[in-house]
């Protein structure tokens, strides 16, 4: 039996600027609702009238807050959500037994490289559950993987 290989075409990579985001706009009469932003979550300005976000996706991010900043955020972003719309998370978990000790030194580990490499201010995993709860989201999905120490949760508005 002689094995084919299907014909392969490869394009070059360029970089993503603002001039190839929007060259990947349709063609067509379609609304183009993308919207990316660069900037401090913290202090980055949202009470523009025309901020609505029906998608926000923080993976490994909110473990890089304090708890006082992740509540901020939080507090900050959940009146700018559309009806519905959808937050996914994926982050690093403290899972319950026989994982629990060794996730706790890998964790611990993990906090105290970012620290020294980058001045990470955080120390701990913060809780996202409950000031999304408070905010008014609803968890709808949930998948542990990695032995239980990685988490992806979907919440919605």
């Amino acid at each position: 039996m002689k094995r084919t290989s299907a014909p392969t075409q490869s394009t070059p990579a360029r970089p993503c600027s603002n001039s190839s985001v929007n060259e990947a706009k349709p063609q067509h009469p379609v609304t183009f609702r993308l919207r990316t932003h660069q900037a401090n979550a913290l202090t980055l300005p949202l009470q523009d009238a025309e901020a609505s976000y029906d998608l926000i996706v923080t993976h490994f991010f909110l473990d890089c807050l304090t708890q006082p900043e992740l509540n901020t955020l939080i507090t900050r972003i959940a009146p700018t959500l559309t009806p519905g719309a959808l937050w996914l998370i994926s982050d690093f978990r403290i899972p319950n037994g026989v994982m629990r000790l060794p996730a706790r030194a890998l964790i611990r580990s993990l906090y105290l490289a970012f620290r020294i490499l980058t001045g990470l201010r955080s120390t701990h995993l913060p809780d996202h559950a409950t000031p999304l709860a408070q905010a008014g989201l609803t968890r709808i999905a949930q998948q542990h993987s990695l032995a239980g120490l990685l988490t992806t949760e979907l919440w919605q508005a």
